[in-house]
């Protein structure tokens, strides 16, 4: 419905901080979130990646279908008659299909001048009387051809909404809300009681009197609802960052990040459905088949949710993000779409062993790996289950977990420890057994929340949990719990005299705050209350907390920053590397190896040792600048000044090659992440730049 996102692999050795190389490897299916979906009686059809698929059997299965020959990138849909309109990123941004979505045309009439190219993106697109309306990026604008051609409205900004609700259009242009009774040829604007926030009004409904307002904000501000056309709003349900609003018959649904709620009392009370994951951001989007199902795009797949009976499930083939990765002492571990993969060599091919866990449905949630053993959990034919193997993935054992609810992440070091919708739960004998860990609040007095743990850490003995209603840790492995009750955490993590928590009042921005009294009271040390806007993942190795600079504040995106437990600022110096994708999960093994997740692309990439004799004086001294470049690139440091270049992509092609390195012409590059080999009687060197 928003952004789609994507997720690539980095593996990085206990080296990264001196030599850097990658190396993208091959092997896993090239599918990514699923972001937007339309459903039409038994015709299904779903944004991946940047990719369309399509099924005609109800979602027993999809195929790809090229959107006029290309991969568009697809936003948003809408039909009238026979006829279904395509929002896309690329190209020419809006396309028809006459035959349930076989076959696809431009229909993008006047679009470069109205939609203002190369910079329109569709967002979301609705009917009403016989008209398309489409929004977007500065954009509202209307057909009353069928997709044929398109024409202004007298409202702009960027708009991440339109709907037709009980026959008037809303909008939401620039986070404000406006209404038009006379099918958009007039606007008035909805007083907000000035709580939204500029671009968070996401989705709106009104029902019954009551008008909803899906926001981007977190910390429980999610939903919004007026009782008194927009005079006054107040929060409703208590959820962060909601994406849609649907009714269907009389129940009303919203998918936000938490997961699913539903109201059969008109948003007097909510009720969150288990058995599906949070949504958002940048998707979340849901379509009603008109009789039983309604269908929810999601970052982990296509899912569906049955009115009548309550029944869950999703559709058989893996469309998903590689959401999980982890290291073994001979394999690397991943999964995607519900499946489990492992690879033998660091990532250039694949292996799916899902079918080595059961010969049932398996829905692949986590996976963790230590040594030799390896431990995942799952959903056999929707129950969820607990596997271990002693031998690296090649034989599992299983117990069938009752009482745990939806599970979201393992982790091992002796004891087990799963993270849970339900709680915490604590296994000693390497999971033969599970009991649910008691929390106790930083007085000492038992916790009756119900914590839905979220995300685990670990870090010497502590461990650290965190979730939609607050974060928990336990400096004795898992023996004792102390919990704290806040909204809006997206980590937790640090060491026992000193906690680190990633929290966020609205998605974006985040802040990173420490407390170095338990959890009593916090201080900011890197976000918006600092010089620089807070990342969204960090991470713990050797005892050392690690995020990434990616916002354009900084001065190098992407540069790796470092805080020890004992330093008072944050290291940035070019010796911590620089990973020009967004970094969004990370696991260290004992020998120093990591593996990163990131958004940037489908793909799987592997960062690992250099196999070249590197100086490690000429390391510190040598430099790529400017980077990222545009045009020429020079090298800083006078040893390597005359040194014979070879330019390397991202596959590990030789591209380009220099005997001198004063001044290296890179305009023919195309964008994107590069290596230099350098030589000389010196020794050979590895540095990285970002062509733009």
């Amino acid at each position: 419905m928003k952004h789609a996102v994507f997720l690539s692999l980095f593996l990085i050795s206990s080296f990264w901080l001196r030599a850097q190389s990658f190396q993208q490897t091959t092997g896993l299916d090239d599918y990514g979130p699923v972001e937007g979906v339309f459903v039409h009686e038994n015709i299904i059809l779903a944004s991946v990646s940047n990719k369309l698929y399509r099924s005609d059997d109800s979602g027993l299965s999809f195929t790809y279908v090229p959107v006029n020959g290309k991969d568009v990138t697809p936003r948003c849909f809408a039909m009238i008659d026979d006829v279904i309109i395509l929002g896309g990123i690329n190209e020419d941004r809006i396309y028809r299909s006459l035959d349930n979505g076989l076959t696809w045309e431009s229909a993008c009439n006047g679009c470069p001048e109205i939609f203002g190219y190369p910079a329109a993106v569709p967002f979301t697109a609705d009917t009403l009387n016989g008209s398309f309306y489409m929004s977007g990026t500065n954009f509202i604008r209307k057909s009353s051809d069928l997709g044929l051609t398109w024409e202004t409205m007298d409202i702009d900004g960027m708009c991440l909404d339109i709907s037709n609700t009980g026959g008037e259009l809303w909008a939401t242009p620039g986070g404000n809300l406006y209404k038009s009774s006379d099918e958009g040829a007039s606007w008035v604007d909805v007083p907000d009681d000035g709580l939204f926030f500029s671009n968070s009004s996401q989705d709106v409904l009104v029902s019954e009197g009551r008008i909803f307002v899906a926001t981007a904000l977190a910390a429980g501000n999610g939903l919004y609802v007026s009782d008194d056309n927009g005079s006054t709003y107040s929060t409703n349900g208590n959820m962060s960052v909601a994406e849609s609003i649907l009714k269907v018959n009389s129940t009303l649904y919203v998918t936000h990040f938490g997961g699913l709620s539903k109201s059969i009392d008109n948003g007097v009370s909510w009720t969150l459905i288990e058995g599906i994951g949070g949504f958002g951001p940048y998707n979340g989007d849901m379509a009603y088949d008109g009789t039983e199902k309604i269908w929810f795009s999601s970052g982990n797949g296509l899912f569906w949710y049955n009115v009548n009976t309550e029944e869950i499930g999703s559709y058989p083939f893996p469309i998903g993000m590689v959401t999980e990765v982890s290291l073994s002492d001979d394999y690397t571990f991943g999964t995607q779409g519900g499946k489990l993969f492992r690879s033998a060599n660091a990532g250039n091919s694949w292996e799916n062993i899902t079918s080595k866990l059961s010969s049932s449905d398996v829905q692949i949630r986590d996976v963790y790996a230590d040594g030799q053993d390896v431990y995942v959990l799952a959903n056999v034919d929707f129950i969820p289950t607990y596997f271990s193997s002693a031998d690296e993935g090649e034989s599992f054992q299983s117990i069938t977990l009752s009482g745990v609810g939806y599970m979201n992440q393992v982790l091992s070091f002796n004891p087990v420890i799963i993270a849970s919708n339900n709680g915490l739960f604590v296994s000693s004998d390497n999971g033969l057994s599970f009991t649910q860990a008691n929390l106790f609040d930083i007085d000492g007095n038992d916790v009756d929340d119900k914590f839905q743990a979220q995300k685990l850490s670990q870090n010497g003995n502590s461990i650290f949990a965190s979730g939609s209603k607050g974060m928990a840790y336990s400096h004795d492995k898992g023996v004792s719990w102390k919990y704290i009750s806040i909204t809006g955490i997206a980590q937790f993590s640090g060491w026992e005299n000193r906690l680190v928590r990633n929290r966020s009042n609205s998605f974006p921005p985040f802040v990173l705050e420490e407390s170095t009294d338990g959890g009593v009271t916090w201080e900011a040390i890197l976000g918006i209350e600092t010089q620089y806007e807070g990342p969204e993942f960090m991470w713990i190795m050797n005892d050392t907390l690690y995020t990434q600079n990616d916002q354009d504040a900084w001065e190098q995106p992407g540069q790796i920053m470092s805080l020890s437990e004992t330093d008072d600022e944050w290291g940035t110096s070019e010796a911590h590397g620089v990973i020009p994708s967004q970094i969004i999960s990370a696991e260290a093994t004992a020998d120093g190896r990591m593996i990163f997740g990131t958004r940037e692309a489908s793909a799987w990439v592997s960062f690992a040792n250099s196999s070249v004799s590197v100086n490690d004086l000429a390391i510190q001294n040598a430099l790529v600048y400017p980077n990222p470049a545009e045009d020429n690139i020079r090298i800083k440091g006078d040893e390597f000044k005359k040194s014979e270049a070879i330019i390397y992509n991202a596959l590990g092609v030789s591209v380009l090659k220099f005997s001198d390195t004063t001044d290296m012409d890179v305009s023919s590059l195309k964008s994107g992440v590069y290596f230099i080999k350098l030589q000389n009687e010196s020794g050979v060197v590895k540095l990285q730049f970002v062509k733009r």
